[in-house]
């Protein structure tokens, strides 16, 4: 389609995810061609030359063949999965995730396992069996030393989740020990944990030691943070800001490379003021998101007013985006609509021609275990930390070992997926959807954009980017020959 700002005209494919500018001639040919209005181009074609002008009028021709009035039908191809699928994705999964125990320290007023919500077993000071641990490692350590025996390159990122995963810091070590014993290259595994803070210090000399990645909950300043409080009410900002400071002061380098921050974002803070409170206090930049909306108990129909910060309120000024550099803009990605509808290079200049797409399924939704494995401390397997626990897709028994049912899995995913065919298939917010099926029922999808809506969007980010164009940082370094 054709997509015009408030300077420019663009050429979009929705498909293919193709963005680029038109140069002015092309757009006066289209206009004079399409629109029978010459205006444009008797304007403007005294400015070229002879040559310039065959050159554009060809690649106008070219355009329109292929872009602008392409008949081809743009039909998407929805393809479903199956147990060989899913098998393969369990088999070759590169990340591992342990709840090691349901017990927390703090008792955060938006937490996903308070009162607000459903979607969870009971929490009732639960503490993952080893053993049931031990059985899930057993069954991929063949599987990981086949792969080393091809001489495949392959890294293992195991991952400590709770309640507050440093409670239970006893199954930990014994995790860690036991993948150590297994033999392989020492960076063949990598340990990380999200944790509130509270109890680093008290660990800092293990956490160094097995060189744990470690990402801080904060919310940004002691107001800012004023819904994470411990058991008794207080707030834990003193608390957690000491310890980061004891921790960089011990081993600053540590710190440098290994603590980053999440903030969630609500009524008390937004993502500017966590941004610049991390970024001031400890020169580092914090990954922000909203508060979930999956689950919300019904009964707790006032908690969006409460609590929940609409995105429309939270966004950088212009002067602060004036003021991010590279790697900040790039962080908080601040025109990703843009970027998620345009591919923004080619390996060679033929890939323009090509329109073949592999079969895809509705929706954002992962493939079971194409991203991690979740065992929680019942003992059961999710594909992921943050679904409803009735999406449970296997079990870890002492006596049957690692039970899962590829086959069953497969229908079930496909079950729940498809209820979005039709309605994905005239989404223009296709090549961004995040949507997952085992969170989202509802139909239609609140997410559905339709091709007005859509160009709506692309206007008034085009205009921005246009008029700052530092903040767009996949603009910079592209050489063309």
């Amino acid at each position: 389609m054709l997509l015009q700002s408030a300077n420019h005209f663009y050429i979009h494919d929705n498909k293919r995810k193709f963005l680029f500018s038109l140069h002015p001639l092309i757009v006066a040919y289209y206009l004079a061609n399409d629109a029978q209005s010459t205006e444009m181009l008797e304007k403007i074609k005294d400015e070229y030359l002879p040559q310039e002008l065959d050159l554009y009028y060809r690649q106008y021709l070219f355009i329109k063949t292929h872009f602008l009035n392409d008949t081809r039908k743009q039909e998407i191809f929805y393809g479903r999965i199956n147990d060989k699928i899913v098998q393969n994705s369990f088999n070759n999964a590169h990340h591992i995730v342990f709840e090691v125990t349901d017990q927390c320290n703090l008792k955060c007023v938006y937490c996903a396992y308070g009162d607000c919500y459903t979607g969870y077993d009971k929490r009732n000071h639960k503490n993952l069996d080893f053993n049931k641990a031990k059985i899930l490692l057993d069954y991929f350590v063949p599987l990981w030393k086949k792969k080393n025996e091809q001489e495949m390159e392959s890294h293992v990122t195991i991952s400590f989740y709770g309640g507050e995963p440093l409670l239970n810091i006893k199954i930990i070590k014994q995790i860690v020990a036991y993948c150590e014993s297994f033999g392989f290259k020492k960076d063949f595994f990598t340990y990380s944990m999200t944790t509130n803070g509270l109890l680093i210090n008290k660990y800092r000399d293990y956490l160094i030691e097995k060189d744990f990645r470690l990402t801080v909950s904060l919310d940004g300043d002691k107001e800012n943070n004023s819904f994470r409080v411990k058991q008794n009410g207080e707030n834990s900002f003193d608390d957690v800001i000491l310890n980061m400071e004891l921790l960089k002061e011990f081993n600053s380098s540590y710190f440098d490379k290994n603590i980053s921050f999440i903030s969630v974002i609500h009524k008390k803070n937004s993502i500017p003021d966590c941004f610049h409170f991390i970024k001031n206090r400890f020169n580092k930049l914090t990954s922000a998101g909203p508060i979930t909306v999956d689950d919300i108990a019904p009964e707790q129909k006032d908690f969006f007013d409460k609590y929940l910060r609409k995105e429309s309120e939270d966004f950088f000024s212009e002067e602060e985006l004036n003021s991010l550099d590279d790697s900040e803009l790039g962080h908080y990605d601040v025109y990703s609509f843009v970027r998620k509808n345009a591919r923004h290079y080619f390996y060679h200049y033929t890939e323009i021609y090509k329109i073949g797409q592999s079969p895809l399924t509705p929706s954002g939704t992962c493939f079971p275990f194409n991203r991690k494995v979740y065992l929680s401390v019942h003992g059961k397997i999710l594909p992921c930390e943050r679904i409803h626990v009735c999406h449970t897709m296997g079990k870890v028994s002492k006596k049957k070992g690692v039970i899962i049912d590829p086959e069953a899995i497969s229908k079930y995913f496909n079950e729940k997926v498809f209820v979005f065919k039709e309605l994905c298939k005239k989404c223009y917010n296709r090549p961004t959807c995040g949507i997952c099926a085992f969170k989202y029922s509802r139909v239609p999808c609140e997410d559905f954009i339709d091709k007005k809506s859509f160009i709506k969007i692309m206007f008034n980010n085009l205009n921005q980017i246009e008029k700052y164009p530092h903040t767009y940082k996949y603009i910079k370094n592209i050489i063309t020959t």
